[in-house]
């Protein structure tokens, strides 16, 4: 089954029990053989994991925008470099930013193609915003009847 899995560069090789970078390559790399694509992406989910629009309180308009850059630009390039994917999308950590400005015009800067939020909801074809697309997350703690119900 084809996933995306969002990961946290910053946290990558790091952690015991998390993702290596060669882990990373290694599933970046494994293929769908009936359509000759990529089974799985990996996206970002920033650099180190903050509150994006949180942030944004806490210091003048050019830091936060440097702060941006930082978490969304430097996750870009770690990612892009170790998989050679071409197309990336971002998830937003906790949520925080879903709709904001300047965290989609970042990533637009940055050549992402969409960004996913946690804000849970269904889309159809009319209704579609690559810029704010809602998610049904799969975490440590999700039973297996709940997603079972989301398949069907």
């Amino acid at each position: 089954m084809p996933a995306t899995f969002f990961i946290v560069p910053g946290w990558v090789s790091v952690f015991p029990d998390y993702l290596t970078w060669p882990e990373v390559w290694l599933l970046s790399q494994e293929r769908d053989t009936i359509r000759n694509s990529r089974l799985f992406h990996i996206g970002s989910h920033t650099m180190y994991h903050p509150f994006l629009e949180q942030m944004a309180n806490q210091m003048s308009s050019q830091d936060y925008q440097t702060f941006l850059d930082e978490e969304i630009g430097e996750s870009r390039d770690w990612i892009l470099d170790v998989t050679g994917q071409n197309k990336l999308f971002l998830a937003l950590p906790f949520g925080d930013g879903a709709n904001n400005k300047k965290i989609i015009d970042t990533c637009k800067k940055f050549g992402y193609t969409g960004i996913r939020h946690s804000i849970w909801n269904t889309i159809t074809q009319s209704t579609l915003n690559i810029w704010s697309i809602p998610s049904l997350p799969i975490l440590s703690f999700t039973e297996i009847e709940v997603i079972d119900d989301w398949l069907d």
